[in-house]
């Protein structure tokens, strides 16, 4: 409510407006019945009250303008506190820009986090969240308070990591000593030397740097780690509080990191990586030639029939066609015209060689060399039972396949079988593995995630065996070949198995290696024994119940037996003929042993075969 009082009142004068009596005590008007001042209250976002007018405000029939700020030049401008015109524009005559004031107190989040350019471990400092900013914008006369109190500044990599300031890069670190003009170091809000907040920087809970940037502060400072090196980087120095707003009058060097001192014509703008700001440069790339410049350097005024342009030292000129000595040349496809003239021969294929350091090439064509291809094969195990392999020649895997190996190639065998060593030797199933085949052998007794690798040697025997070092039921045979060896004689190899201990007259089955089909030489057996070999499991089965002195039936799948009186070799002649006669033929022979030698003992049988199939 606006109440009209008179303008000049004297004491005792009263007044009533809206049925209030109002009396003048020569200082003031107050109501009848009041004997106290009314304060008018200061105005605010939730207060009604009074508002003071300042610099550039006025108030004319209850309307609050602004007329502006305005100053004649920069020194006038920075002369002026931001705390009177915070948050205000104001524009510069003399440059005709306008600027924001900037000031008070600026916060800034510092934590250490990873290095994603150099990987150095001790991390780097991250600036509100972006790393290592080089060229931070900061202003004269503002308060910049770099806050350390994220855990990270004091624990990355178990380490402190104080922030420091410098003139040079690294400070301390690289001779360049400490900036400390506006610099306030506090620990739990506490006022620190430089070396209290080193020391103390761990225990605190919170830890802030505050940098009043002075008038006469560098263009160009450095922020770095109290204890390392290469975690900070650069910081730019700029005017003052008053920034300036970009507009459609501003030139490009007007941009913080734009230089354009002294350009000459012609010349463009690059990126300098070292100083992190674009400067004038030549254009690289060479120079160029436009249509009119191009068509006096080649001279065509000059050029007649069956000339063509050569370079004479300085320039193109036009001279005759010297044919190269010789006749045309006419390239066809296999005796019939292409449909285009060629202009480029091509030579295509491993064995096409050119040579020659001068104009003359000269193009060989040879015999192309081929290496052999290296075969890969991958080792899994979901059991102690065998090995599955799977990999080139493998569609799907396989249970201790038997394996072809060519002389002279190479074999990559992964092992991925978890803890299933993986050995080549040169023997049967043995207890922690058989005697070592080691020419030619990378990696032997390959562990998990490791590939044995296998060059076979010239000289390799024809048949190798594979087995896991720690179970002897993964095991598997290798045959050795020659490369295009279809005439090549195999060789007679023996093999072996040991019956488990038995008492004397007790019968035990055993499985020795083999082949699926073979010529049986010899059997020895390590004492005392009835040695049968069978074609098959189920004729072993059903022949269990016959004693030694009685005959096997033709066609119960008996193949040979033996009865030795001690530890000893029968010779078996002529040679017998043997085979696996299971649905799906393994390179294994099958048989019975009884021990007859007095005693418990474990009857080691071995026989010497030649293969006649895989």
């Amino acid at each position: 409510m606006a109440i009209n009082f008179p303008g000049t009142p004297g004491n005792g004068s009263q007044h009533t407006a809206s049925g209030i009596t109002w009396t003048y005590d020569g200082t003031t008007w107050k109501a009848d019945g009041i004997t106290s001042s009314y304060t008018l209250p200061t105005a605010s976002s939730t207060v009604l009250g009074g508002v003071k007018v300042g610099s550039g405000l006025s108030i004319n029939t209850s309307v609050l303008s602004m007329t502006g700020v305005q100053y004649t030049d920069t020194t006038a401008l920075n002369a002026v506190s931001t705390s009177t015109h915070h948050g205000l524009f104001a524009l510069l005559n003399s440059d005709g820009h306008g600027y924001f004031a900037r000031g008070g107190t600026v916060n800034v989040a510092v934590t250490v986090g990873v290095d994603n350019v150099n990987g150095q471990a001790t991390g780097v400092f991250y600036f509100g969240g972006v790393e290592k900013p080089a060229f931070y914008p900061i202003n004269r006369g503002v308060t910049f308070i770099f806050d350390q109190s994220d855990s990270t500044n004091a624990t990355y990599n178990s380490q402190a990591h104080p922030l420091m300031f410098s003139t040079g890069s690294d400070g301390d670190h690289n001779g360049h000593g400490h900036y400390m003009t506006g610099v306030q170091y506090k620990l739990d809000g506490v006022n620190k030397t430089m070396a209290e907040y080193v020391s103390g920087f761990a225990a605190a809970t919170t830890r802030t740097a505050e940098f009043t940037v002075a008038a006469n502060a560098p263009d160009t400072l450095y922020y770095w780690c109290h204890s390392h090196t290469g975690q900070g980087n650069s910081i730019q120095v700029n005017q003052g509080p008053w920034v300036q707003l970009l507009d459609k009058s501003s030139s490009i060097g007007e941009l913080r990191n734009v230089d354009t001192t002294a350009p000459s014509n012609g010349q463009v703008l690059k990126w300098v990586s070292a100083s992190n700001h674009w400067a004038p440069a030549n254009e690289s790339g060479g120079s160029s030639y436009d249509n009119a410049a191009v068509d006096a350097h080649i001279n065509l005024s000059s050029a007649n029939v069956n000339e063509v342009l050569s370079w004479n030292g300085s320039d193109y000129d036009w001279v005759a066609n010297s044919g190269g000595g010789g006749s045309s040349l006419t390239v066809q496809d296999e005796g019939s015209a292409l449909s285009v003239d060629a202009t480029t021969l091509n030579f295509v294929g491993a064995g096409v060689v050119a040579s020659g350091s001068g104009a003359v090439k000269t193009i060989t064509i040879g015999a192309a060399a081929t290496a052999p291809p290296t075969i890969s094969w991958t080792l899994t195990a979901p059991n102690s039972s065998a090995y599955v392999i799977s990999g080139d020649g493998f569609p799907t895997g396989q249970s201790d396949p038997d394996l072809y190996l060519i002389r002279g190639q190479t074999y990559n065998f992964v092992n991925n079988a978890g803890s299933h060593p993986f050995r080549i030797q040169t023997d049967g199933p043995t207890i922690n593995g058989g005697t070592q085949y080691n020419s030619g052998v990378t990696n032997q007794d390959a562990g998990n995630g490791v590939t044995l690798t296998f060059v076979v040697p010239m000289d390799a025997p024809d048949t190798l065996y594979y087995q896991c070092t720690a179970h002897t039921n993964m095991f598997g045979t290798i045959k050795v070949l020659t490369q295009g060896g279809s005439g090549t004689t195999p060789s007679r190899v023996s093999t072996s198995a040991t019956t488990n201990s038995i008492a004397d007259g007790v019968a035990d089955t055993i499985t020795i290696n083999a082949y699926k089909t073979y010529s049986l030489l010899k059997v020895q057996t390590s004492a005392a024994a009835w040695v049968v070999l069978y074609t098959d499991q189920a004729s072993r089965t059903a022949d269990s119940g016959r004693n030694e002195t009685t005959d096997p039936l033709p066609g119960s799948g008996v193949i040979a037996e033996v009865i030795t009186s001690a530890a000893q070799t029968q010779i078996i002649t002529p040679g017998t003929i043997g085979w696996n006669n299971e649905a799906s033929p393994i390179a294994t022979v099958y048989a019975k042993v009884v021990n007859k030698s007095g005693s418990t003992a474990a009857i080691t049988v071995t026989i010497t075969t030649v293969q006649i199939e895989g």
